[in-house]
């Protein structure tokens, strides 16, 4: 089955033309003779060129960087980088070693586990289309991060369809040979001054070219143009033909404006917020001018605490415990300086509150941990009055567990014995049991 060609690597990996090429000549899945080899050389170069013209724009600095001219280096964000010419860069978290992996089997198994881990870490995002991602582990290995959100996307259209398209109502200016709706005068005395027998005038009429239908077919359009594997490029052409009478969205920001926020139109919030993602992250042309590569990147950072607190929320078997996320309190006295801790757990009874600060770094050893999140906890522990926090990294594939070993680190603070000083817990969070973490967690701030 043929595939979108996709090269997958980790966090902080790095990206020259010769790993393209394989990928290509992967994908092909046929001996490659001298002169095909040539061809996918130059066409690997090509798409190497693109991913450097992405990495040199002014809002990609972050999300991808230069090792030296020949190498590019990913940074802390996963997912997607798509060129134009049909080629996607798949960036996974840190667990997936595939560097050690003897043979392609165990690559790709190893490949599967972290798209799994992703895909369960963008399903804890608030206000996303994420929330609602369903793939069976088939899907998942068989299709590259980009494939499986488009079927997903897919998968939902045709629910929709099975209800049926909203229609509502839209006001439709037009010169008529008969008096509908409204006389707009002034554009009647303009275009029919001559022509007594026409009528400019305005009507409602009742209509599915409305504007969630127009992105849903703008949406489709854009994604029939990518190069997908043959299954999801005909199931999205069999779903165009429902949108046979829609016209095309002309504004796309304008069409986003204009979608009715009512319960009637419930059906479409997901569908539009995967619109977003796709019109507004994936377009070649988000500002009017055209770039060679876009992308879809999620921080790291983000995601792995908004996996932390969702576990937690999940863990807590009873109202004993509160879970927030980014709470704001004054650093001064002053409305000035405000911190957010990622997460607070607030107890029921009158113990006093943790706070939980995440951090995705790797460490193996304590002398890992950097000051300045020793800093930042002890400013928040001074904000909201605490006297514990814990600090909580995650557990990687090549992690060890010794850090839940350690004791509490105990800061010096306004010449308070040790004992009564406000401590820092080195905690660490598995990716893939984040069941079991959560309930360690909780079990370990119950305990301070």
């Amino acid at each position: 089955m043929k595939k979108l060609p996709t090269l997958s690597i980790r966090e902080w990996d790095y990206i020259d033309w010769q790993k393209i090429a394989k990928a290509l000549a992967e994908q092909s899945a046929q001996n490659l003779d001298s002169t095909s080899k040539a061809k996918l050389e130059q066409k690997a170069k090509q798409i190497f060129s693109d991913l450097c013209d992405f990495a040199m724009q002014e809002r990609a600095r972050d999300l991808l960087g230069f090792k030296d001219s020949n190498t590019l280096k990913a940074r802390q964000y996963v997912g997607i980088i798509s060129t134009k010419s049909g080629f996607c860069v798949e960036i996974l978290p840190k667990l997936a070693d595939l560097d050690s992996k003897a043979n392609t089997d165990e690559q790709q198994g190893s490949i599967k586990q972290a798209r799994e881990v992703f895909l369960k870490m963008l399903k804890t995002l608030r206000d996303s289309p994420f929330k609602h991602l369903e793939l069976s582990a088939q899907d998942i290995a068989r299709y590259p991060l980009l494939e499986a959100f488009v079927l997903m996307f897919v998968r939902e259209v045709k629910l929709l369809l099975q209800r049926g398209l909203r229609c509502d109502y839209i006001s439709i200016e037009s010169n008529r040979n008969v008096l509908k709706g409204r006389l707009l005068f002034n554009e009647h005395l303009r275009q029919n001054f001559i022509h007594k027998e026409r009528f400019f005038t305005a009507s409602d009429e009742f209509s599915a070219n409305i504007a969630p239908n127009r992105l849903l077919k703008t949406t489709l359009l854009f994604l029939a143009n990518q190069g997908f594997s043959p299954r999801i490029q005909s199931q999205i052409l069999a779903l165009l033909l429902y949108f046979d009478e829609i016209d095309e969205a002309q504004n796309i920001e304008a069409d986003f404006s204009a979608c009715p926020n009512s319960r009637h139109f419930k059906a479409y919030e997901n569908l539009l917020a995967w619109c977003k993602v796709f019109l507004k992250h994936l377009s070649f042309c988000p500002s009017g001018t055209k770039t060679r590569a876009d992308s879809l990147l999620f921080d790291m950072n983000v995601l792995f605490e908004s996996f932390v607190a969702w576990h937690l929320k999940e863990a807590v078997e009873s109202n004993e415990i509160n879970v927030r996320m980014q709470v704001r309190e004054q650093l001064t006295h002053s409305a000035q300086f405000a911190i957010r801790p990622d997460i607070v757990l607030d107890f029921a009874n009158d113990k006093q509150a943790v706070i939980a600060d995440t951090k995705y770094k790797r460490i193996d050893c304590m002398s890992d941990i950097q000051h300045a999140d020793l800093y930042q906890v002890l400013a928040y522990l001074n904000a909201f009055d605490c006297k514990n926090a814990l600090l909580i990294y995650p557990q990687l594939e090549s992690n060890n567990q010794q850090p839940l070993q350690k004791p509490g680190l105990a800061f010096k603070s306004f010449g308070l014995p040790q004992d009564a000083s406000p401590k820092a817990h080195i905690c660490v969070f598995n990716l893939l049991t984040p069941e079991t973490s959560a309930k360690d967690l909780l079990a370990i701030a119950r305990a301070l």
